[in-house]
């Protein structure tokens, strides 16, 4: 099986819904940074909503593990990725990156040690 068709399948059941628990989290303690005005307020409310009422109703089928991830900005994916089972980071790496090559912004690769150290 290629990286491409393990993209569209679906994983354990275990881990799909742990990462459907730990998305919501995320989204649900999602940070107010730009509280300016009331309308912005409420557009980023709306905005976090939007994700969780999103997530709530996938079903593990399909793209719909690593689309949870895709959600994410690259960057914050870190703070996901240590709140994951090793299994289901694993999971993740092999559907978004692939095992053919290392990628340093994985930080779901189980492999890398760096992504294994608490105070990096």
């Amino acid at each position: 099986m290629t990286s491409v068709e393990l993209f569209y399948t679906a994983p354990k059941n275990e881990c799909f819904e742990e990462l459907k628990t730990v998305c919501t989290r995320f989204w649900s303690s999602f940070p107010e940074l730009h509280m300016w005005d009331e309308k912005q307020e409420q557009l980023e409310k709306e905005y976090v909503q939007s994700k969780i009422d999103r997530i709530k109703d996938l079903k593990n089928e399909g793209s719909n593990f690593v689309n949870m991830v895709q959600m994410i900005h690259p960057v914050s994916r870190e703070i996901i990725a240590k709140a994951l089972s090793l299994e289901t980071r694993n999971e993740i790496s092999m559907r978004l990156h692939g095992w053919e090559k290392e990628d340093e912004f994985d930080y779901f690769n189980i492999w890398n040690i760096h992504n294994n150290i608490e105070n990096r």
